[in-house]
């Protein structure tokens, strides 16, 4: 007789065995994509998204998900402590300016990603100074399933008074405002570095990585939700 956890564990190597051979398939057309990358937004685009950033409703991170996407596990106590220091953004409310934003730097972004592809959820939040390091500040990976990066959009300075973000075995990324690093999560050691007098405001996309060309709008879920739990969904939701 099959217990819970071996259903449980059943799923997981099922869904992680869909998403390798869709990356294969992705990797087979266009070849992996690059480790990292980055450019500036021009001045004016920052002015928007700044705008959209602050005029976005603040929201608390929660235990709400998707049922079409995969979502971090987290206890109350991580919960509490992720909403004490950080203030949260809704991402319904910054869609139109992302929909503006990825029309403009969709080339730009592909020079990292290699393909096509969808951004699949959009997360936004203000990192306030941190006196001990928890969760994404310390060295991590991200645990998302193949073919996915992501776009991270910084409407503050990269430095140590703001906060910025560093690579394992390199020195924490210094830039000014504007700056945009495309990068994959999940295969790159890397961890939040808090600011130390002021909060550092961010955009975080995530996109998975398709094999055709689709004009589709941004799909978000909630703050704890990774990614859609098929490959398919991105071509049809």
């Amino acid at each position: 007789m099959k217990t819970p956890n071996k259903i449980r564990n059943f799923h997981i190597r099922f869904q992680k065995s869909r998403w390798k051979l869709y990356n294969q398939k992705i990797e087979k057309e266009f070849g992996k994509s690059e480790s990292w990358g980055g450019f500036y937004l021009d001045p004016t685009d920052y002015n928007l998204l700044v705008s959209a950033f602050d005029n976005a409703k603040t929201i608390e991170i929660d235990l709400q998900n998707n049922p079409l996407y995969l979502t971090t596990a987290l206890s109350f106590e991580a919960l509490k402590k992720l909403n004490e220091n950080n203030k949260y953004k809704d991402g319904i409310d910054l869609e139109l300016a992302i929909k503006f934003f990825n029309n403009k730097y969709k080339n730009e972004i592909k020079k990292t990603v290699k393909s096509p592809y969808r951004i699949v959820n959009i997360r936004a939040w203000e990192m306030l100074p941190l006196k001990d390091k928890f969760g994404p500040s310390q060295f991590h990976t991200d645990g998302f399933l193949p073919s996915h990066l992501k776009v991270m959009i910084y409407l503050t300075e990269l430095n140590a008074e703001t906060g910025t973000i560093q690579f394992e075995g390199l020195p924490p990324l210094e830039k000014t405002k504007g700056f945009v690093l495309v990068f994959q999560n999940s295969s790159i050691v890397h961890a939040a570095v808090p600011g130390t007098n002021r909060p550092r405001k961010l955009i975080e996309l995530t996109i998975q990585r398709l094999d055709k060309n689709l004009d589709l709008n941004p799909a978000i879920g909630f703050c704890n939700d990774r990614h859609f739990k098929k490959p398919k969904f991105a071509y049809k939701i």
